[in-house]
């Protein structure tokens, strides 16, 4: 009997259909709760939106050196610093697409430019993602201090108890580590990898913690017109990273889309009204996403989709 597989194509369809099943969800939310939804949305003030704005901007920051801590640890250092934040700031667009395709295109492209291995890279990706799930499992922790349902303080517990698993598994050199390099030199077993050693991984946590913290200024700007003080911030913080932790974890979803909305409805909604958390979710991923493309655009996304589309014939040829 031979062994059935899903089609790239059938994943394809299995992933729209999600997304529009998601879509379908929120367009109801909305058409039930617009109303209110237009009120606490006329509440923000310019402060509010640029203090939300600013703090998604240096969490993106953030996020970016404790990827490039990874990197040098791999020892990967022929990518230059220009170099490692184009490739890093044009890929976040990939996160908005099913299947990221123009994040690989943009890995090898640059990639190639710089003698760096895409094992390497997407290696490196795979260990900055098991850090950052991890943190914002244990990040999750201030949803428990405020009013939530049961299963928020259940996610909450579980999401702490694998953020320490995760982030041990990380730092533990016979963790990620060594399971990244098998399944680098199983591909490349030309390449000699470094040791990320306790520094290497010291730096990539802090700055992940960091990365986190920022989210949840972001988050509590955004909370602040509905009743939010800073006695709040660890809850808006919990409640919040539970949101980006689920939507993280939910890979065929687009950055997490609608799911990470619902979550925070569930969460931050019971401090603040549901319309009030639906507004915050709105305008979170607005900013999020107007930072990611003009970052992106900064860094030059321009000059390497040039360059990737001279390179193709290339290549055919």
């Amino acid at each position: 009997m031979s062994k059935r597989t899903i089609t790239p194509r059938t994943r394809r369809l299995l992933t729209l259909l999600l997304v529009v099943l998601v879509a379908v969800f929120v367009v109801l939310a909305l058409h039930n709760s617009w109303h209110d939804v237009k009120r606490s949305l006329r509440s923000y003030t310019t402060v509010d939106l640029l203090g939300g704005f600013a703090a998604a901007v240096a969490s993106t920051w953030a996020l970016f050196f404790a990827w490039r801590a990874i990197l040098h640890g791999l020892h990967a250092d022929t990518l230059s610093a220009h170099d490692s934040r184009v490739m890093f700031f044009c890929s976040q667009l990939g996160k908005y697409v099913p299947g990221s395709v123009w994040t690989a295109v943009i890995q090898g492209e640059i990639g190639a430019r710089s003698k760096v291995s895409r094992a390497v890279v997407m290696s490196s990706y795979a260990l900055a993602l098991i850090v950052g799930v991890g943190i914002g499992g244990i990040t999750t922790a201030g949803a428990i201090s405020g009013d939530s349902p049961w299963w928020v303080r259940i996610a909450s517990i579980g999401g702490i108890v694998g953020g320490i698993a995760l982030c041990t598994f990380f730092a533990h050199p016979g963790g990620s580590q060594s399971w990244g390099r098998r399944w680098i030199e199983r591909r490349r077993p030309d390449i000699e990898l470094g040791v990320i050693d306790g520094r290497a991984a010291a730096r990539t946590i802090a700055w992940t913690t960091a990365e986190w913290l920022l989210l949840g200024v972001h988050a509590w700007f955004l909370a602040r017109p509905f009743g939010v003080g800073a006695s709040d911030f660890w809850f808006v913080l919990g409640g919040y990273a539970l949101a980006w932790t689920v939507g993280l974890i939910a890979i065929p979803l687009p950055a997490g889309a609608g799911l990470r909305e619902a979550v925070i409805v569930a969460t931050l909604g019971h401090r603040i009204g549901n319309a009030e958390a639906i507004s915050l979710a709105l305008v979170s991923r607005l900013l999020i996403v107007i930072n990611d493309v003009v970052l992106s655009l900064v860094m030059g996304l321009p000059r390497v989709l040039r360059e990737a589309k001279a390179r193709r014939p290339l290549s055919q040829s």
